[in-house]
């Protein structure tokens, strides 16, 4: 086993121990978000009514994240959060941005513990600003149509999000280590 100094974390020790490649040191980033909440404009009222969330209406309100893609560990698909009290609804554009037209999947999970992701749903007039997101943009609005809002059939929705610049899961942290593993490479985050 290589000598390792008194300031390496345990678990990177121990990845060393077990023949892993050296870690390779990068500038801490983590993912991109930007919370805030997001408010229903407009909807059709009657199929909205058997939701599995809070009653929805005009006016409602959820906790709401935004991950666009390809921003530091955001991945290739751009996905929008809404949190209610007892349920979440996850829209997600595979390899997409949420701006125009186009079709997403959903994924809704209530304290009920019923899952249902559908798939081919569409979405329209879909408006972030600004225009282009960057990982120092501070701000998003996002206005929008999208339809079987909560996994509910008829359920057409606009809504807007108002959205603020998240930093870091954990607080500042010095470093982010990659660490290379027969599958690929692993993300290990050491804060100190």
């Amino acid at each position: 086993m290589p000598a390792l100094a008194r300031s390496t974390p345990p678990a990177m020790a121990a990845a060393v121990a077990i023949g892993l490649a050296a870690p390779t040191p990068v500038a801490a980033e983590y993912l991109a978000l930007w919370q805030g909440a997001a408010v229903i404009r407009a909807l059709e009222a009657g199929p909205c009514a058997s939701a599995p969330t809070k009653p929805l209406a005009v006016g409602t309100t959820f906790r709401s994240l935004f991950r666009p893609r390809h921003l530091n560990f955001n991945g290739v698909d751009t996905t929008i959060t809404f949190l209610a009290e007892d349920s979440t609804h996850q829209i997600r554009i595979v390899d997409g941005d949420f701006v125009g037209s186009g079709t997403f999947y959903s994924q809704t999970h209530t304290n009920q513990g019923q899952d249902t992701r559908n798939d081919g749903l569409s979405f329209l007039g879909a408006e972030v600003t600004p225009a282009t997101v960057g990982k120092n943009t501070q701000h998003v609005t996002i206005v929008a149509a999208v339809e079987d809002f909560f996994a509910t059939p008829g359920c057409n929705v606009i809504f807007e999000a108002s959205l603020t610049r998240r930093y870091g899961p954990f607080g500042p942290c010095s470093t982010v280590t990659r660490v290379r593993a027969s599958a690929g490479w692993n993300v290990m985050l050491f804060c100190r």
